[in-house]
């Protein structure tokens, strides 16, 4: 069996801990600050929880769920080309609910800590593969998703700063997403898009080795194929619509002077800041990526940071509502099977 090649530094793992230690405590500096900017309290951030928590949780499962449901179709896609499993494929009752469960933890981890460390457990656990085999599949799962949080981020702000209204702006990023999937199979099959990475990255430069040598594994196991990318690109852009649903709602519901256009205008540009990857779940760093929205659109700061830190919370129950509906479709399942 051929392995994964290693896409972690070797670092002893108290330091890697302690990393994710400092940039936990970076995170509620943060949200501190962004507080005390708004002047804001946590009896503003409960009272708005009371009053819109049930609708708002609401839509977190529909959201958090459709979110973990393209995550496991993603993850079982790339389990056929990583992993080689002997016996009967994963259910997407199981993969779904270990999705969940990296949602989860990635409140107070560091998103890619946490997916490796779910994905290596799972694999070795119940897929006869090996933890660095399931953790090394988090890179190819977030590849896609990197590239449309950059186009859509990138895109909006860039539109913004030229002058062209938030309503322009969601139509253009509406229509490039939709002519990239129209045009990708040809476009795909002319320029397979690691094989044009591997042309582009340095072979000598210190770090982007393991890269490389991530990305030739990745070729060889049939990624860069186009009806592979296709799927993968397609499943990535619905995931990204999944993930601005429980945003922009949370945005309307409790923020005042924002439309929906311009609320989907600062998601875009917002979520680009996760590829910074600086702190666990963007906290701190979404606040304030918001407030500085608020600022271009001439409004009050206070009200869109008091949304989000609304909005994480209620994410908390609502995942574990995820993660429950998941353990009870699995049981469902495995009953089933045991039926004569």
């Amino acid at each position: 069996m051929q392995l994964m090649p290693s896409l972690w530094p070797e670092r002893p793992q108290g330091r890697r801990w302690g990393g994710a230690a400092a940039t936990l405590l970076l995170a509620v500096l943060l949200v501190w600050l962004a507080m005390r900017f708004g002047d804001l309290r946590w009896h503003d951030v409960d009272g708005l929880v009371r009053e819109h928590g049930l609708i708002l949780g609401a839509i977190a499962i529909v959201s958090i769920g459709g979110q973990s449901v393209v995550g496991a179709v993603k993850w079982r896609l790339l389990q056929r080309h990583f992993v080689q499993v002997d016996r009967r494929e994963p259910s997407l009752a199981m993969l779904t609910f270990y999705s969940a469960l990296t949602a989860l933890a990635a409140q107070v981890i560091p998103t890619f800590l946490a997916s490796g460390a779910v994905r290596g457990a799972v694999t070795r656990l119940h897929l006869e593969g090996s933890f660095l085999q399931g953790a090394g599949v988090t890179i190819y799962d977030q590849l896609f998703d990197v590239a449309i949080l950059a186009l859509c981020s990138v895109a909006a702000l860039s539109l913004f700063l030229v002058g062209v209204d938030p309503p322009a702006i969601i139509a253009i990023v509406a229509l490039a997403l939709a002519l990239l999937l129209l045009g990708a199979t040809p476009l795909f099959r002319s320029v397979p898009p690691l094989s044009a990475a591997l042309r582009f990255l340095p072979a000598r430069v210190p770090g982007v080795g393991r890269i490389r040598q991530a990305l030739e594994f990745a070729r060889e196991k049939g990624l860069d194929t186009p009806d592979t990318t296709v799927r993968l690109l397609s499943l990535s852009i619905l995931r990204y619509l999944f993930v601005a649903l429980r945003s922009v709602a949370a945005v309307l519901l409790v923020a005042t002077g924002l439309t929906w256009a311009s609320a989907s205008f600062g998601f875009a540009v917002v979520q680009g800041s996760a590829l910074a990857a600086l702190t666990p779940g963007n906290l701190g760093i979404t606040e304030w990526g918001w407030a500085a929205i608020a600022e271009l659109l001439h409004l009050p700061g206070g009200s869109v940071i008091v949304a989000i830190l609304v909005l994480r919370i209620v994410n908390i129950p609502a995942t574990l509502a995820v993660m429950l509906l998941s353990a009870m479709g699995l049981s469902g399942r495995r009953a089933a099977a045991d039926l004569p």
